[in-house]
């Protein structure tokens, strides 16, 4: 058979799509690091941060900002104290500064891997990076570079940096294959913001993979074929074909409003966290954006963001006016942040985090409630506080807002006086006690990951939460039927985010439950729409009654399996 011998790899899939390309295999060109370095370790320092600064700019310029951020962490790991005394107490053993630097990093990895905290765990690839980037400037040595690059190509290499993406057209990265990474890697949440379909944790595939030879990758299950026969790729070929016009037809169908077959206006809002999926946000014609996660902004920083560096208006002009809902760090526990001082607990999802922090460190959130007030006085922008558990810290938390409006008023900067508020509903106890907080708030937002996590009392990053039924329990159906209850009640907007929104399993459960407002990331807008579309409000009530009234999570997933497949017409 012409092509080779098929050999199919299985890594874990980290952005869903499909691809057929030549491989490109990035290697670096740097041999052994026990050879002599050329310059000292404070010049190539010197030079990476010139480097750094100069990719910085060019992505900012070009509106990549999520990349530029990226980067600047890495800029500022270049410059790390722990980073420079390990270096500098290999030199005075009379180590090379190249292999000096090798093993500082070694050292300071495996640190970073002891530290009970998923986020921090990966920062130790991006150590490795910078430290790859350090040895081969010691060395002269050249680094592999996608900047020439002119055709269609599925990326593969052992690990992968956004530094290596800086110089790219990456119209030319139809898919990426990694040897390591996770689904929590820099480089696996930047191939889904951009949409290129990734398989990390591949490393046999890697091996196998040979540069201008056709590779296969499907995002979705974690699947890479390599050594394709002519038959094989001419039936890979058609699938991606067909899956490039299933795409195609549900981003027109994303364009249109969202309505249901028998007429009811439903409104499909986006979340994001930066400028590149704020334009995903637009692309996908997004009602408006239901949450913009403002951790990003703290992420890799070893200094506070000030009102300047929050870029609230950027994100608004690239909404053309439309309404966007931001949420106030949710930071701590599993997801610190270097400029943040946060002790260590002993179980960090019910440590110091998300409000919690905030109110305890309030110049943190004084110093964005005004940078977001100060972007009100241009755009049309409502604040969302995370985390909420009592009617205390929402009134602790309006408190500074009103603190904030009235620096802002003494100061003389303008913003908009009457900016609507509202909670997260995440945590049981402001599920109970939605009727106490919604005379309070201008509107809900259920976030079904951690409503779920916290119901179940099932860390929901673990491996027992989906064996118990996460959002499907009939524990956490009926809280968030009373919370949609109330909101109606109270004749406040509810909408509900996280994994359940995007859901097809979910969709008919969930509008039958009254819900009218779904958030998603941006890429789930179309397929969401399509569905939306094929259902009838009528029908979906009479699924929201019988899975409600179901006694475990298996009866729902059974009954709205059954019903999917009387819904959704055969391909």
């Amino acid at each position: 058979m012409k092509g080779g011998i098929l050999v199919v790899f299985t890594g874990i899939g980290a952005s869903s799509g499909l691809a057929l390309a030549p491989a490109f295999c990035l290697t670096s060109k740097r041999g052994p690091v026990g050879r002599a370095s050329s310059r000292s370790f404070e010049e190539a320092r010197e030079q990476l941060k010139r480097q750094y600064d100069q990719s910085i700019a060019a992505l900012t310029g070009a509106g990549r900002r999520a990349e530029a951020e990226v980067l600047l962490c890495h800029r500022e790991m270049v410059s790390d104290v722990l980073l420079e005394e390990r270096v500098n107490q290999g030199l005075i053993q009379g180590l090379d500064p190249a292999a000096a630097v090798e093993k500082a990093c070694h050292i300071l990895c495996q640190m970073l891997a002891q530290v009970n905290s998923d986020y921090i765990r990966q920062r130790a690839e991006d150590l490795k990076d910078v430290c790859s980037r350090l040895i081969s400037l010691l060395c002269q040595e050249e680094l592999p570079s996608l900047a020439g690059l002119e055709r269609e190509v599925v990326l593969v290499a052992h690990q992968l940096s956004p530094a290596d993406l800086a110089t790219a057209d990456l119209a030319c990265i139809k898919g990426i294959v990694l040897a390591g990474g996770t689904l929590t890697s820099h480089i696996a949440i930047l191939a889904c913001s951009l949409g290129i379909p990734a398989v990390v944790g591949c490393p046999h595939a890697v091996e196998a993979a040979k540069s201008g030879e056709p590779l296969f990758l499907d995002g979705a299950s974690g699947k890479v074929e390599c050594g394709l026969t002519h038959r094989r790729k001419t039936e890979l070929a058609r699938l991606v074909k067909e899956e490039g016009e299933r795409v195609c037809q549900l981003a027109q169908q994303a364009l249109l409003p969202s309505v249901t077959a028998d007429g009811l206006p439903i409104r499909v809002e986006s979340s994001i966290s930066d400028s590149r999926t704020a334009q995903k946000s637009v692309e996908y014609a997004a009602d408006a954006v239901g949450l913009l996660r403002t951790e990003f902004l703290f992420h890799n920083r070893e200094s506070l963001p000030g009102e300047e560096l929050q870029y609230y208006l950027e994100i608004a002009r690239q909404l053309g006016g439309q309404r966007f809902t931001i949420r106030t760090l949710d930071i701590g526990g599993d997801k610190p942040s270097p400029c943040i001082p946060i002790p260590k607990e002993e179980n960090p999802f019910l440590g110091t985090r998300g409000i919690r922090l905030t109110l305890r460190q309030p110049e943190i959130l004084l110093c964005q409630l005004r940078a977001i007030l100060r972007a009100s006085a241009q755009a049309d922008i409502q604040v969302m506080y995370p985390m909420i558990t009592s009617l205390e810290e929402l009134q602790a938390a309006k408190q500074w807002m009103d603190t904030a409006k009235k620096q802002l008023a003494q100061e003389g900067l303008p913003f908009d006086p009457a900016i609507r508020e509202g909670i997260m509903v995440e945590v049981p106890s402001a599920a109970l006690l939605c009727d106490l907080l919604a005379p309070h708030c201008d509107f809900f937002s259920i976030g079904s990951n951690d409503l779920a996590q916290y119901l179940l009392a099932a860390d929901r990053n673990g491996e027992c939460l989906p064996q118990l039924g996460s959002y499907l329990h009939p524990a956490v159906l009926r809280v968030i039927q009373m919370v949609l209850d109330r909101a109606a009640e109270e004749g406040i907007p509810c909408s509900l985010c996280g994994e359940m929104a995007k859901d097809p399993l979910a969709t008919p459960l969930l509008l039958g439950m009254g819900l009218t407002n779904f958030v998603v990331t941006p890429a789930a807008i179309p397929a969401l729409k399509e569905g939306i579309s094929r259902l009838d409000t009528g029908a979906c009530r009479r699924i929201a009654r019988q899975a409600l009234s179901c006694s475990t999570a298996g009866e729902v997933v059974r009954l709205l399996q059954m019903e999917r497949e009387q819904t959704v017409p055969a391909r």
